[in-house]
């Protein structure tokens, strides 16, 4: 529902389910402009969401578009997320991803008069980066958010929110139809993508204005 809030309306939502044995379908039904894509089983998060990038990216050059956007789909948006980060793109033509800051949730502790769970101020990511040991790590990990980590150039950034150019995809494209690793079922994917982009020189903005939770 806040992707139907955003400010920001120029965009199409694509849904990859992967094999979800709840009420999904049902629930989709009732986002008629919503284009789905259903798997009878779990494919892995690279394979999904390289049907929903082959979809978006080899259609013809009229209906293909500039930005693509991944969302996991327990993310919730501040309304002006979106807005805010396409200005962020419009600001830096010479960077091809970007990010935004991904605060925390009290999901079990906490909830408001509604029963519903309670946005925090501390930082879940702002970006990520790795260690001299190839670990990777989010910045800002579970820090309070007092606006220490400013508009700028990181090293990466989660999956669970990450916009990039679609121009840029076809730098960073494996095979036919394969921009993510196939053979990486969950797990660091994001890493591996932040790797390959950071070789081939692709800048990576983080937007602290777009609020995510």
């Amino acid at each position: 529902d806040s992707l139907e809030q955003q400010t920001y309306r120029d965009f199409h939502t694509l849904v990859v389910d992967n094999g979800s044995a709840d009420d999904v379908r049902k629930i989709l039904a009732e986002y008629p402009t919503v284009s789905t894509i259903f798997n009878n089983n779990n494919l892995g998060f690279c394979r999904a969401n390289n049907q929903g990038l082959s979809l978006a990216l080899e259609n013809n050059s009229q209906t293909r578009p500039d930005f693509i956007l991944f969302l996991n789909q327990d993310i919730i948006l501040e309304p002006n997320a979106l807005h805010e980060l396409m200005s962020g793109a419009s600001r830096h033509p010479e960077a091809g991803v970007f990010g935004p800051k991904i605060l925390r949730f009290h999901f079990d502790r906490e909830t408001d008069d509604g029963g519903h769970p309670v946005a925090t101020n501390v930082i879940d990511t702002s970006g990520i980066y790795p260690t001299r040991s190839y670990q990777f790590v989010s910045r800002g990990e579970g820090e309070r958010d007092e606006r220490q980590f400013h508009e700028g150039e990181v090293w990466g950034f989660s999956g669970t929110c990450v916009m990039i150019r679609s121009k840029t995809w076809e730098l960073v494209k494996v095979k036919t139809r394969e921009y993510l690793d196939d053979d990486l079922f969950m797990y660091k994917d994001d890493a591996d993508l932040a790797f390959r982009l950071h070789r081939l020189g692709v800048h990576a903005w983080y937007i602290p204005t777009a609020t995510l939770y």
